[in-house]
């Protein structure tokens, strides 16, 4: 509950969640199987049996001292940027009070996976159907337990950009934006 509290409190989770200037976030909860339909205002959900199987993130990650809470996604359907907030506790870390380079990875890796599903510019919405073919990660500081990382994700130009293929880079950074 004050880790939840603590999120809705984040300065960047204030400004998406009542948004100015007429830019239109949408508020998804992540860990769910997410169809086009939530972002068109309908209310129909696709209920399919192997979003109900366990996995790294949903199962095994949310303990405490992992990810405890479910992260939160905010997306943009004008300008197709992402923003995943999420949480990170001790159980991440590789070095003492360290988070794991795999497990920043691993949020890239879903971070991309589930801004691809929500991308008009792809023909599914189901983030499963999605992989990453090659990532690339440049550490600018550590990245430390037990606060909340601010991923922000947008389409990048690219002449790879096809029906088949997107191109996305994503920056993470501290709840007071510095980048990592």
């Amino acid at each position: 509950m004050q880790l939840e509290y603590k999120l809705k409190s984040l300065p960047i989770y204030q400004k998406l969640i009542h948004p100015k200037n007429a830019h239109q976030w949408y508020k998804l909860s992540s860990w769910e199987n997410l169809d086009r339909n939530i972002l068109d205002n309908k209310s129909s959900i696709k209920d399919q049996s192997e979003y109900h199987e366990p996995t790294l993130t949903n199962h095994t990650l949310a303990k405490p001292g992992g990810i405890l809470i479910k992260p939160v996604i905010f997306h943009n359907i004008e300008t197709d940027e992402g923003v995943t907030i999420i949480h990170v506790g001790y159980r991440l870390c590789g070095y003492p009070f360290i988070i794991h380079g795999g497990m920043i990875a691993t949020l890239l890796n879903e971070t991309f996976k589930r801004n691809a599903s929500l991308s008009k510019f792809t023909t599914s919405n189901l983030k499963d159907d999605f992989k990453v073919e090659n990532l690339t990660i440049n550490y600018r500081a550590p990245t430390f337990a037990n606060q909340f990382l601010v991923i922000k994700t947008r389409k990048k130009e690219s002449p790879e950009n096809n029906d088949k293929t997107i191109v996305l880079e994503s920056v993470i950074e501290t709840k007071k934006g510095k980048v990592l």
